[in-house]
């Protein structure tokens, strides 16, 4: 019987969380009024003992289904893996840290069945380390000004979609692409509830700086032109400057032929003008490589095994 909702959970060293995240979820979709859902974990190459302790939940648990990684692929990957297997009328994702409350997805569920395709969980505030704080509002200012300025302020990574929306997103998966986005890009009737996002109570965080930065490369470069267009824009500027430097050197020269040249302010426009044109084809080199990766066709997931609901061990 094809459940009324399903559940992804990208699970990336989080054994710790994995058993109350279960109860929180079970008790939810009781206060929603729901009797048919599963959960779909999907073990991004942990080493921790998460897979295990899935296992362990599925087990006991026939709405359980496991699906591992051959590795480490990242969260955007783990859940459009999580996507693909998910079957129900509506399909919500939810981080494996305990730092979003399951509990609000009785509200989501009401929602959808209101007739919302899309329900967002906003971030309204966050009890994250100051850094991540920092960075996590550069990002959004950055992506609000320069992609969609339909994100919430402070983004979200909790989400509830109809089938119909899930299915969109599996059948036009990217590779290198920020799933925030490519919801909002698709549009449909859309809900946003706000929340507070919970400190981590196990473990530290695996999201690291890097891909963090990465995360933000893939978001601008899959849905904006800016920087190409940033790009051109420099280059006029320095055609521009270096245009009227050259009239001013001529205008010297014939004022004054003996007046020595400026050995300095041409050593600085050579450095700027070489740094502007390293920076503008390494722009143009960043593009150039998210159309040769999805050229080659080389998938974005590899699914090492897969524990469907009610197999036996």
């Amino acid at each position: 019987m094809t459940p009324i909702v399903s559940i992804v959970v990208p699970v990336f060293h989080n054994a710790a969380s994995l058993a109350e995240l279960h109860q929180r979820l079970a008790a939810a979709m009781g206060a929603a009024g729901v009797d048919r859902y599963d959960v779909t974990y999907v073990d991004d190459g942990s080493r921790d003992g998460s897979h295990e302790v899935l296992l362990g939940l599925a087990s006991g648990n026939p709405g359980v289904r496991v699906v591992k990684l051959s590795r480490n692929f990242g969260s955007m990957a783990a859940i459009q893996a999580g996507l693909v297997h998910a079957s129900g009328e509506a399909v919500a994702v939810i981080s494996a840290d305990l730092q979003d409350p399951p509990e609000m997805l009785s509200q989501m569920v009401a929602r959808w069945r209101a007739g919302a395709k899309v329900v967002l969980a906003a971030r309204e505030s966050r009890e994250d380390p100051l850094l991540s704080r920092a960075f996590s509002a550069l990002f959004y200012r950055l992506f609000r000004t320069l992609v969609s300025s339909e994100m919430p302020p402070s983004g979200f990574d909790f989400f509830l979609l109809d089938r119909q929306v899930a299915r969109l997103l599996v059948e036009h998966a990217e590779k290198n692409t920020n799933l925030a986005a490519s919801i909002l890009w698709l549009g449909f009737a859309r809900e946003v509830l706000p929340y507070r996002r919970a400190a981590r109570p196990h473990g530290r965080s695996m999201w690291t700086f890097g891909k963090k930065v990465k995360y933000l490369y893939d978001s601008l470069l899959g849905f904006s032109y800016i920087p190409l267009r940033l790009m051109t824009a420099l280059g006029l500027v320095g055609v521009l400057t270096s245009f009227g430097y050259g009239v001013a050197v001529a205008i010297e020269r014939i004022a004054d032929p003996a007046a020595p040249r400026g050995w300095a302010s041409l050593m600085v426009a050579n450095l700027f003008f070489s740094g502007l044109m390293l920076a503008s084809i390494g722009t143009v080199g960043e593009y150039v490589w998210r159309a040769f990766d999805a050229a080659r066709k080389r998938p974005a997931y590899i699914v090492e095994e897969c524990r469907e609901p009610g197999a036996p061990q």
